[in-house]
Parts: C-alpha cells; structure tokens; sequence
C-alpha cells in the first residue's frame, strides 16, 4: 500500500516534539509512526521498526491526513456499549422482583435470562448503573419482637 502524506512546513518538528513530550504511550506511538513516514520510510518498512500490522500504519496516516495535530493530540473517545444494555430492562424487573444475594448469583441470573456470560467486576458496574447498591448484611438479633422483625424486612426491601 502506498500512502502519501504531505507535511506543512514545521508540522514534522511538532510531531518529533509529540512523539517525545506526550505523555500517552498510544501517542507517542502513532507519532513515530508519521515522523518515520515523514522521513521517505514505507509503510512495511515502518510496520517493521514499529511491531505493528501494516494495515495499523496506513490507518494512523489516514486519520493524521484527515485530522491533523489536533486529532493526533486529541483523540475521540470511543463510547463503551455495554453487551447488557439491550437487556436492560428485563435485568431490571427480574431484579426488582427477585433481589439478588450476591454479585456472582447476579451474574448467574443474567446469564439465564440473557445468555451473556459476564465476569463479577462487569455485573457489579452493571448492577451500580441500574442503581442497585450493595449492603453488608448482618443478622437479626434473636431476642427481638417476630412481628417488627417481619415489618422490618418489609420495610428494607420495598425500596
């Protein structure tokens, strides 16, 4: 593939000063990659130098000449879609109607209604957006009233 970047005058010096002073690593990366293409190299000869694919160089030099310095020091952030989401509502109600005890009876549940496997750390971030918080529990002292015992786990888990 041959890819044709055409610098302005003093863009090279500014991607050398990037590629040495950007604290991101995925930065500097890409940076390297522009100033070796700045210098005549190819894009295999850069995929080599570099580890990458040749595919990842033409796409670090498509998006400098569409973007420029700015896109290269201000990259978009890609928004994360969780693979529950299109689930939501469902989790939802199943876990308004049966509370879950734990994280990992959670991620079993969601499992059975959806049939997405997620590990604890990604159904507790899941369960915290549905606004579910996680208690301690602790058990009930013995010597109390059954009746205001009763009111009171009423009480809890109808919020």
């Amino acid at each position: 593939m041959t890819i044709m970047v055409y610098f302005a005058d003093g863009v090279l010096e500014e991607v050398r000063k990037i590629r040495f002073s950007d604290f991101r690593i995925s930065i500097q990366k890409k940076a390297e990659v522009i100033m070796l293409h700045g210098y005549g190299l190819s894009t295999v000869q850069i995929a080599e130098i570099m580890n990458i694919s040749s595919g990842t160089v033409c796409n670090y030099l498509n998006e400098f000449d569409k973007t420029g310095l700015d896109g290269l020091l201000n990259p978009p952030e890609l928004p994360r879609k969780s693979g529950l989401v299109s689930h939501r509502d469902a989790i939802e109600a199943e876990f308004k109607k049966n509370p879950p005890a734990s994280v990992a009876l959670a991620a079993k549940k969601i499992e059975e209604i959806t049939g997405v496997r997620r590990g604890k750390t990604q159904v507790r971030l899941f369960l915290k957006e549905l606004g579910m918080e996680f208690r301690k529990t602790a058990t009930i002292p013995s010597k109390v009233n059954i009746e205001e015992q009763e009111d009171f786990k009423k009480k809890l888990w109808s919020h």
